[in-house]
């Protein structure tokens, strides 16, 4: 999956927090999920149809 421009954009600019981050399937790749983490956020993405096996 490749991220576009403003899916980076949006993530970085993502203030530190708590609680739940809900998106859709574009951002479910690992590097959005790690800076979701890293900014303090618990992220819950709907999984897309070529997504691995497993948990993150």
């Amino acid at each position: 999956m490749k991220i576009t421009t403003s899916e980076n954009e949006l993530i970085e600019l993502l203030p530190g927090g708590s609680g739940n981050f809900y998106a859709d399937g574009a951002y479910d790749s690992k590097k959005v999920l790690n800076t979701v983490v890293e900014k303090g956020y618990r992220p819950i993405v709907k999984k897309t149809k070529n997504a691995p096996g497993g948990f993150w």
